[in-house]
Parts: structure tokens; C-alpha cells; sequence
């Protein structure tokens, strides 16, 4: 499938036991540290070539997402690890609904030869953005294109709706309740405060705060 054709369905071919997620790095949980997407993303590449034990010109691979800007891309990775040998490049790569797919993509691509370790990164630096803003939050998704067009005319601005369109439309689907939906919450703060680096590993929730 070629890179400009998003959105379009393909039977998904059998990978297991063929290719492996070998290194996982993130960086320091911060707001507003005052760095920029590229300097925050090379911090978690260090750290991912560090948990997979490869050097950075074993990296033969890069998937990120350029509409997003400021991307730890190929000119980033070369310019930071002072490397300038080829890499496969693919733009169907970075976080969202992008973490769940590149790691298909990113085996298609080890077994037809095109690489060896393909990286896929992803970083935001909202909250520093969000400082230098004159309109508030919601100015991230008024200044971007895609957004303009296919979200904000239906209201969906900024994420807080996102979820609760889905969730009120699960509910009225089958009946969740709050409760139920809380509970997701609350697994998913504990697993926080079992994760050191996680913003919220020091503040337990409940469901009766959930609820409150």
C-alpha cells in the first residue's frame, strides 16, 4: 500500500513469530518543560536504542507523523546521532491511532528487506505551545488544517469531546453506565501508580472520586 493511500481498508497478512518490538523508550513526563517535539522525541530514542541494546546506525528504519510538525524526522535523527547512512522512511508512522499500526507496517517493510529496525516516534510539546497561545487550548486545533475541516464544524474541539461522544453513544447503544465507564478509569490510574515515570503515579483514584 503506498503512503498516500490513508484510510483504506487491507487484509492484514499473519506476522507472528516473525518480527519483534525490540526497544521501547519514552521521555520524561513534563508540562511546559520549554523543549521542542524534536528535542523531547530524541530522549526517547535514546532510550529506546538503549533498551534494545543497538547502536543508532543500526537504525535502519524511521516511520513519524509530518503532519503533526516539528517531528523527530529523518533530518532530526541524522543532525542528532551525527549519522548519515540510508533509512526507509514512512510518514504512516507516529502515536494516536498510528502507535497501533506502524508495527505492522513497520514488519511488512523488515520482511520484504527494505530494513532491519525501523523506529517509530512520535512527541508533542502542547503545554509549552499552550504558554505562548492567545486563544487558549482549543487554538492547537483551530490552526490545524485537518482539523478546521473535518472537526470543528461539528463541534468535536477540543478532545474532551472526543470521548464524550463515544461514551454517550456507548451508552445509548447498550446501557453503559457511568460506573461502568468509571471503572475503566480507575484501572487505568492504577496502573499508573504502579508506572514511576507516569504523571499520575503518586495520586491513587477511586471510584467513588470518579463519581463525585
Amino acid at each position: 500500500m503506498a503512503d498516500s493511500d490513508w484510510g483504506c481498508p487491507t487484509p492484514l497478512e499473519d506476522i507472528a513469530g516473525e518480527i519483534a518490538i525490540v526497544g521501547v523508550g519514552e521521555s520524561a513526563h513534563t508540562r511546559a518543560s520549554g523543549r521542542s517535539p524534536k528535542e523531547i522525541a530524541a530522549e526517547a530514542v535514546e532510550r529506546a536504542l538503549a533498551d534494545a541494546g543497538l547502536p543508532p546506525s543500526a537504525i535502519d528504519g524511521l516511520m513519524y507523523a509530518p503532519f503533526m510538525g516539528g517531528q523527530f524526522d529523518a533530518a532530526a535523527f541524522h543532525a542528532h546521532f551525527r549519522t548519515s547512512h540510508d533509512l526507509w522512511v514512512s510518514e504512516r508512522g507516529g502515536g494516536m491511532v498510528w502507535a497501533g499500526t506502524a508495527p505492522y507496517d513497520a514488519a511488512l517493510a523488515i520482511r520484504a528487506g527494505q530494513a532491519r529496525y525501523v523506529l517509530n516516534v512520535f512527541s508533542v510539546a502542547w503545554a509549552t505551545q499552550r504558554a505562548e497561545m492567545v486563544g487558549g487550548p482549543g487554538q492547537v486545533h483551530a490552526e490545524d488544517l485537518v482539523k478546521q475541516n473535518i472537526e470543528v464544524p461539528f463541534g468535536w474541539f477540543p478532545q474532551p469531546v472526543y470521548f464524550a461522544t463515544i461514551a454517550r453513544r456507548h451508552m445509548h447503544e447498550f446501557g453503559t453506565t457511568a460506573a461502568q465507564l468509571g471503572a475503566i478509569a480507575v484501572a487505568c490510574r492504577r496502573h499508573a501508580t504502579l508506572t514511576p515515570a507516569a504523571v499520575m503515579h503518586d495520586r491513587p483514584l477511586t471510584l467513588a472520586d470518579y463519581l463525585a
